[in-house]
């Protein structure tokens, strides 16, 4: 996972949200009322509201926030509205998933019980890696913090559970964006622009963003950009990505 800012929402699907939130409140059974309406949906224009900024912010590709890898297509709610009917509709609650991830994998997992806390990479003042660290020789995801293992866990990100092959994907993501970004200032510096420009639309489109997030801070720290392939870091230096 990598740290992904929240876009507001328009003020007129803001205050649907809590028009919808209110009456959900005041509900004689909160819960029932949360689902049943969830289940009929909110009007359709907010609903498009929220599906479209959740995938505007989940980059060129709009991947599941929790794998990195599946494109989302659902809404998750980060507390689960049957156990949290008060954030039901609440704009923050929301973050995109793919099916996967979202109905067999969290399901109704409820991170706001203690000990079950999950990483949420939209929330303010997280940052995924400080939770999670990632081994540049086998792709797989170590949990500094019983928040990064319990993701770890739940979402099955190193296939442990499932066989899933994210940890080499992950790893072969590594190795393929080295090659993308010397490749891209080799491109530049032969005044190849289009070449350029066609190698950094390969690099922002990659699966597991977090892996380019995590070779960008490596090649930032000369003792650490020793893991890198030769000559990553000194591209990156002479022609960032950001």
């Amino acid at each position: 996972m990598r740290r992904i800012e929240r876009r507001a929402l328009p003020a007129w699907a803001t205050k649907e949200l809590r028009r919808i939130q209110d009456a959900v409140t005041a509900a004689a059974d909160p819960a029932a009322d949360a689902e049943r309406r969830w289940a009929n949906g909110p009007a359709p224009t907010t609903f498009q509201e929220i599906r479209a900024t959740l995938t505007a912010m989940s980059g060129p590709i709009p991947r599941c926030m929790y794998c990195e890898h599946n494109e989302g297509g659902a809404i998750d709610h980060f507390y689960p509205k049957r156990a949290h009917p008060s954030r039901a509709f609440v704009w923050e609650n929301y973050l995109w998933a793919c099916a996967n991830c979202n109905s067999n994998f969290k399901r109704a997992y409820d991170p706001g019980l203690p000990g079950n806390e999950l990483i949420n990479p939209t929330e303010e003042g997280v940052d995924p890696a400080e939770h999670l660290l990632l081994a540049p020789t086998t792709g797989r995801f170590v949990g500094r913090t019983l928040r990064g293992e319990n993701s770890v866990a739940v979402f099955d990100l190193n296939g442990d559970r499932t066989g899933r092959t994210f940890a080499r994907q992950r790893l072969n993501t590594l190795r393929k964006l080295q090659r993308l970004i010397v490749e891209r200032a080799d491109a530049l510096r032969a005044g190849d622009v289009r070449g350029g420009e066609e190698a950094l639309e390969i690099i922002e489109g990659e699966p597991f963003p977090c892996v380019l997030e995590y070779l960008l801070t490596l090649a930032q720290d000369p003792e650490r950009a020793v893991v890198l392939r030769p000559g990553v870091a000194d591209a990156l230096a002479a022609y960032p990505l950001r």
